[in-house]
């Protein structure tokens, strides 16, 4: 992995020499690549304060690498798109590289690529951190993450992985869903991201964590995988169960489920003081239990006796 690393980042070097491209212009340029931005999401992409930013976009504007174009959802905003130059860059430097490893791709499972790409994830966070002083290192890591995501209120900070770390095994839920689109807006209301790079008209991803991920699959893409039939939304095959980090998370998970085509506490609520717990159902009858658990206030009187 650290050797496919090394050689992305001398390809993605080689690539800036030729366009005589900055690393923040790089940035820059792979923010817009997937689609036209908003000055303040290129901002965020590339560590830079929105005027700083703006500057940027005008400097790549002149080269021809950026373009702008209004925002279809108000008019009075722009935004930054590709421009010729960079469409052509990506079709020279990049386009047989995604044409070599689709078609290396096809012969591994969705999950295969998932876990893959959780691992490429870690290992470019990791190599941050070496052997020597990793611990500090780590440390000074976590607590830049932790400003970053605070300013960007996007939730706790995930975990990061050194050299050295056994990486934490992770969990794929795989579902059959009647409606995928439908599925994959439920998800999202209840807090779920989707993972685009393994999302297509027959299977979504959805993000819960960077070691809990549900697969939604089409009926027709669940049969490829076994014969076995599709039990009723009105079965109880399993419960999936979900920590929460509070009693009012554990509310607001059902409160979305039935505002987004599933229902809410489809079994009866259990409140011990100190656990919390509410079941709900998907659209398509899946069950999961929204839990919250208070460690230090589990009851400890009759722990050690038997």
């Amino acid at each position: 992995m650290s050797r496919w690393q090394d050689a992305v980042e001398t390809f993605d070097g080689t690539v800036a020499e030729i366009y005589v491209l900055s690393a923040a212009e790089r940035r820059c340029l792979g923010a817009i690549s997937h689609g036209p931005r908003p000055a303040n999401v290129v901002a965020r992409e590339t560590n830079l304060t929105p005027a700083a930013a703006t500057t940027l976009i005008d400097r790549l504007e002149k080269r021809g690498f950026v373009s702008r174009q209004p925002d279809p959802g108000d008019r009075r905003k722009v935004m930054a798109a590709a421009g010729n130059k960079t469409e052509e860059l990506v079709r020279r430097c990049y386009h047989p590289i995604f044409e070599a490893g689709a078609a290396l791709l096809e012969k591994y499972t969705v999950a295969e690529m998932q876990f893959c790409s959780a691992s490429s994830k870690r290992s470019k966070r990791c190599r941050r951190c070496r052997p020597r002083g990793c611990a500090a290192k780590q440390n000074r890591c976590l607590e830049r993450r932790h400003r970053r995501m605070v300013r960007r209120n996007a939730g706790p900070v995930s975990t990061v992985y050194c050299q050295g770390d056994p990486m934490p095994r992770m969990i794929f839920v795989n579902l059959p869903v009647a409606d995928l689109a439908a599925s994959m807006a439920f998800y999202k209301a209840l807090g779920f991201d989707n993972n685009p790079h393994f999302t297509d008209d027959t299977a979504a991803c959805m993000v819960l964590s960077e070691t809990i991920n549900v697969m939604l699959l089409t009926h027709a893409k669940w049969r490829q995988f076994t014969d076995r039939p599709i039990p009723p939304a009105t079965s109880s095959e399993v419960m999936l169960a979900v920590s929460c980090d509070s009693r009012a998370a554990v509310d607001a998970m059902n409160e979305a489920a039935a505002k987004n085509g599933g229902a809410a506490d489809i079994n009866a609520q259990q409140d011990y003081g100190f656990m919390y717990n509410r079941s709900l159902a998907d659209p398509d009858g899946h069950v999961w239990e929204a839990m919250w658990m208070d460690p230090a206030a589990i009851p400890q009187g009759d722990a050690k006796q038997g």
